[in-house]
C-alpha cells in the first residue's frame, strides 16, 4: 500500500493513480486513504470560514474617533503676502474602539495630513500600537510642514476666520491596520479617516470648537 497524496496547484491534493493486477483496472489511490482525505478537506474548510470571519471583522469594524486638540505650534499670519510659512500643529487625538472581540493594530507607514481650502498645510505620522479591545486611548501627533506659500486671498481669508473665531480645517488620515480576533489575525487594510475640524484661532492656546471624523475602510 502507497503513503496518502500530497499537495499540487492551489493547495489540491495529488491523488496518483495505481492499477488492479487483478481486473488491470486503474483506481483512485484516494479511495485507499479515505481518512487523510476527509483532514485535508475539513483544513480547508476551516481555512474559508477562518477568512470569512476575518472579513466580516473588518467589515464591521467599529472605532470612533474625535479630534479633542489641534493647537497651531507655529503659525504666522502677519508676515508679508510673499513669505514661506512652515506651519506645526500639535493634535490631541481620542481613538476608542467600541468592538467586543476585535483588537486592533496600528501599523506604521501612515500619512496624516492638515489642509486649509484645499492646500495641505503640513503633515505627520499616526502611531504605531495595539489596541485593545473596548478601549479608550488618547494620544499626540505633531504634523509640521515647510516652504508653504499661500495667496493673498487665502492668506486674507484664514484672518478673517480668524477674526470670526472659526477656523476650517481639514485632517485626513490613512493608516494600515490589522484587526485580531482570538488568536488569529487578518491581512492588512488601509483605514481612510476625514475630520472636519473649526479651531477658534491659530496660535498655541486655540480651542477646538467643533470637529466630525468620519472613518472609512
Amino acid at each position: 500500500m502507497h503513503t496518502c497524496f500530497g499537495t499540487g496547484k492551489k493547495g489540491l491534493p495529488i491523488i496518483p493513480k495505481v492499477r488492479d493486477g487483478l481486473t488491470g483496472m486503474s483506481h483512485v489511490l484516494g479511495l485507499y486513504c479515505p481518512f487523510f482525505l476527509s483532514i485535508f478537506l475539513a483544513e480547508r474548510r476551516s481555512r474559508r470560514n477562518c477568512l470569512c470571519c476575518l472579513g466580516w471583522a473588518i467589515a464591521l469594524l467599529l472605532v470612533v474617533l474625535a479630534i479633542l486638540a489641534l493647537e497651531p505650534a507655529y503659525f504666522n499670519l502677519s508676515s508679508s503676502a510673499s513669505a514661506v510659512l512652515s506651519p506645526a500643529f500639535l493634535a490631541t487625538v481620542r481613538s476608542e474602539n467600541r468592538n467586543k472581540k476585535i483588537g486592533i493594530y496600528y501599523l506604521r507607514g501612515s500619512d496624516v495630513t492638515a489642509s486649509y481650502g484645499g492646500v495641505r498645510l503640513c503633515h505627520g505620522e499616526w502611531p504605531a500600537f495595539f489596541q485593545e479591545r473596548r478601549n479608550v486611548t488618547a494620544f499626540k501627533m505633531t504634523l509640521t510642514g515647510s516652504g508653504i506659500r499661500l495667496s493673498s486671498a487665502m492668506r486674507q481669508a484664514l484672518l478673517t476666520a480668524q477674526k470670526r473665531r472659526r477656523v476650517p480645517l481639514r485632517i485626513d488620515v490613512k493608516v494600515p491596520v490589522r484587526v485580531k480576533v482570538g488568536s488569529v489575525t487578518s491581512w492588512t487594510v488601509t483605514v481612510k479617516v476625514r475630520c472636519d475640524v473649526t479651531v477658534d484661532k491659530l496660535t498655541a492656546d486655540s480651542k477646538v470648537v467643533s470637529e466630525s471624523c468620519r472613518v472609512k475602510l
